[in-house]
């Protein structure tokens, strides 16, 4: 709880929720941290990302119960489905918000035909959905990722166009934006963001 709370800076309700998974996995709570922190630089090694372990656990700490339990009480299946989610710009909750978002079929297919009509551009969410449904967070992160249409044409288009590519996955506008600029952050890396933005917009 010390190397928790005092040294990663989690709140006293977080650093139980994690005690408590590593109990339920009959581990401690020392062997869960340093297979998590395993698990988070495996995938950052294997995406060439360099994701936070610390948001990784924060991620982890204060994920719903539903989230949790869909996930088996894993830690380490939670660190795996955090570390994709932070890779592709969100957290683990908000992968778990889109889930909720395209399942509901009538509301996400209307809005993926107008996101094509108002983009000139394709993408396909049934396979998304099917992942969603299965909670396969890992899955539709993945599947997320492999829509890129929707944050190119965030980048790239009008407001319009960058409110329906939101809408299209379940997010506002305001996130999709977070999404996009947090992806730019970790391409870049500490030395190209210092190179692009400098040393104090780095260390800020």
């Amino acid at each position: 709880m010390t190397a928790l709370t005092k040294q990663l800076g989690l709140g006293t309700a977080e650093a139980s929720q994690l005690a408590l998974l590593a109990r339920t996995q009959g581990k401690d709570t020392e062997g869960v941290l340093e297979n998590t922190v395993a698990t988070v630089s495996a995938l950052n090694k294997q995406n060439g990302v360099a994701i936070s372990a610390k948001a990784v656990l924060n991620d982890i700490s204060t994920a719903s119960k539903s989230i949790v339990v869909s996930l088996g009480m894993s830690p380490e299946i939670l660190a795996e489905a955090a570390t994709q989610a932070r890779a592709l710009g969100l957290s683990l909750s908000q992968v778990d918000a889109i889930a909720g978002s395209i399942l509901d079929f009538e509301s996400s297919i209307e809005k993926e035909l107008s996101f094509e009509l108002l983009t000139g551009k394709q993408i396909n969410l049934e396979k998304a959905r099917e992942l969603a449904l299965n909670n396969d967070l890992v899955g539709l992160t993945e599947e997320l990722k492999n829509n890129a249409e929707i944050t190119e044409a965030f980048a790239t288009g009008n407001r319009i166009q960058q409110e329906a590519a939101a809408a299209a996955i379940g997010l506002s506008r305001e996130d999709l934006a977070d999404m996009v600029y947090q992806q730019e952050l970790i391409k870049l890396g500490a030395e190209g963001f210092t190179a692009a933005y400098g040393e104090q917009a780095y260390q800020s």
